[in-house]
């Protein structure tokens, strides 16, 4: 999948039009714009795990919020590197900022796949279990 190779050097003769570069500009400002605003979540998210004064349970919630937040910072960076970088690949024209910009995007996706995958699959495991379970009552 990832050995694709255009038979030219434009991608089967598509041209970036003034359309084509402002969609991409509104979504590498909207990609920045939510990654910022998910950088500040998560900072409320660990001040907030961190003054939490619920003992019963406190060390699985702390271990599970942090996982949470480091996955979600970690997708983020992906998505702001996507926005920062193809916004100023659209500006100034480059090239390598906008393969750049492009491969954050591909790998966001990526990440945000492989953790949908996952929580589907113990989705799956859990419902299989309550049938499992039930069934042996």
């Amino acid at each position: 999948m990832d050995n694709f190779q255009p038979s030219s050097g434009n991608l089967f003769n598509v041209v970036v039009d003034i359309r084509s570069r402002q969609y991409l500009h509104n979504a590498a400002s909207w990609a920045r714009i939510i990654a910022i605003l998910s950088f500040i979540s998560s900072g409320f998210a660990l001040i907030t795990v961190f003054t939490d004064r619920n003992d019963e349970y406190k060390i699985v919630t702390l271990i599970m919020s942090l996982i949470v937040i480091a996955i979600s910072v970690t997708v983020n960076i992906f998505l702001l590197r996507f926005g920062t970088n193809t916004l100023s690949s659209l500006q100034n024209m480059n090239q390598e900022k906008f393969n750049t910009g492009i491969n954050g995007l591909h790998s966001y996706f990526k990440v945000i796949g492989i953790i949908m995958i996952i929580c589907l699959s113990a989705v799956v495991l859990m419902i299989l279990f309550a049938i499992i379970g039930l069934g042996l009552r």
